[in-house]
C-alpha cells in the first residue's frame, strides 16, 4: 500500500495491529504502531485495545499497563473491552489484587462490566483457590443483571473440583442446567477430573456416561483424567483399556497421557512395561518431560535398578530436561 503511494489510514492500521496482536506478534505490532505515529495518525480506543489485549495474552502485563497509562495520558477513553482485557491479564498472572483495583477504577469511571469482565475475575479467584470470593463475584454479577454463561459456570465448577468439593460442584451444575445453560466438554471434564483426583472412579464414569448420552464428545483432557485416576488407584489394566479407547476414538496422546501411564507402571514396579510406553511415546514424536523422567528414575531406584536410573538421569540432562529438586531426591 505504502509502496503504491497510498497512505494507510487509522482503519488500515487498526486492522493490521489487531491481526498481528491476535497472532501474538507483538514486536511487529510495535513497529506498525510506531509507523502509525510517524505518519501522524492518532491511535484510538480500538488501537489501544488491540495492543493491551495482545500484551495481556502474551503475559506482558507490564507493557499492557504502560499502554493503558499512555492511552489515558493521550486523552483516549478506555471502554469495557480495555478494562476487561487488562483485568484478564492480571488474573492470568495471578495478580488478583491488581485486577480488583482495575475493576474498581472501571466502576468509578462509570464503565459497566460485562460477562467477560466478571468471568475473568471469577476464574482468577478460582485459580487462586479463593472459591468463596469467586462466589461473591458471581453473586455481584447476578445482582448487576449480568447473565452468566458456560464460561462462568465452568470456572466455578472447576474451582470446586480442584478443592475436592464435588457436592458444591454438582450444585453449580444443577444451577447451570436450571438456567438453560448447556454444559460442554470443559464442564464434564472438570467434574471427571475432580472425581478421579478423589479416587472416585465409579462417579467419574457416571459423568462420562452422562456426557456421552448428551452427545458431548470427550477430548484428550477427559481421557487423561481417567487414565491418571486409574493409575493412581493402581488399576493399570483399566488405564490401558482407556488408553486404547482413546486411540480408537482418534485422539493423539500427549505428554500428560504418557506420564500418567509411566507413573502407574513404575509404582507397581513394572519397569519393562514402563520402558515400552517410553518407546511408544518417542516413536510418536512426543517428547518426555521432567515428570516422565522422574517417574522412571524413581521406579528404577525403588527396584534397585541404579544403572538404568543413572542412564535415564544422564539422558534427561543431555537431551531434554533439566533435573529438578524432585529428581535429585
Amino acid at each position: 500500500m505504502i509502496d503504491a503511494g497510498i497512505s494507510p489510514n487509522i482503519y488500515s492500521y487498526n486492522i493490521l495491529i489487531g491481526r498481528l496482536s491476535k497472532e501474538g506478534r507483538m514486536k511487529e505490532v510495535e513497529c506498525v504502531f510506531d509507523m502509525m505515529i510517524d505518519s501522524c495518525q492518532v491511535p484510538n480506543t480500538v488501537t489501544y485495545n488491540s495492543l493491551i489485549d495482545g500484551y495481556c495474552k502474551n503475559g506482558l502485563i507490564g507493557k499492557a499497563r504502560q499502554t493503558f497509562d499512555t492511552m489515558l495520558d493521550t486523552g483516549c477513553t478506555p471502554n469495557v473491552v480495555t478494562y476487561s482485557s487488562l483485568i484478564d491479564g492480571y488474573c492470568k498472572e495471578g495478580l488478583i489484587d491488581k485486577a480488583m483495583q482495575t475493576f474498581d477504577t472501571m466502576l468509578d469511571t462509570g464503565c459497566t462490566p460485562n460477562v467477560v469482565t466478571y468471568n475473568s475475575l471469577i476464574d482468577g479467584y478460582c485459580k487462586k483457590g479463593l472459591i468463596d470470593k469467586a462466589m461473591l463475584t458471581f453473586d455481584t454479577m447476578l445482582d448487576m443483571g449480568c447473565t452468566p454463561d458456560v464460561v462462568t459456570y465452568n470456572s466455578l465448577i472447576d474451582g470446586y473440583c480442584k478443592k475436592g468439593l464435588m457436592d458444591e460442584a454438582l450444585q453449580i451444575l444443577d444451577t447451570m442446567l436450571s438456567k438453560g445453560c448447556a454444559p460442554n466438554v470443559v464442564t464434564y471434564s472438570s467434574l471427571i477430573d475432580g472425581y478421579c483426583k478423589k479416587g472416585l472412579m465409579d462417579e467419574a464414569l457416571q459423568i462420562l456416561d452422562t456426557m456421552l448420552s448428551k452427545g458431548c464428545a470427550p477430548n484428550v483432557v477427559t481421557y487423561n483424567s481417567l487414565i491418571d485416576g486409574y493409575c493412581k488407584k493402581g488399576l493399570i489394566d483399566k488405564a490401558m483399556q482407556t488408553f486404547a479407547t482413546m486411540l480408537d476414538m482418534g485422539f493423539t496422546p500427549d505428554v500428560v497421557t504418557y506420564s500418567s501411564l509411566f507413573d502407574g507402571y513404575c509404582k507397581k514396579g513394572l519397569m519393562d512395561e514402563a520402558l515400552q510406553i517410553l518407546d511408544t511415546m518417542l516413536s510418536k514424536g512426543c517428547a518426555p518431560n521432567v515428570v516422565t523422567y522422574c517417574s522412571l528414575i524413581n521406579g528404577f531406584c525403588k527396584q534397585r535398578g541404579m544403572d538404568d536410573a543413572m542412564r535415564l538421569f544422564k539422558e534427561m540432562s543431555s537431551k531434554w530436561q533439566t533435573p529438578d529438586a524432585i529428581t535429585y531426591t
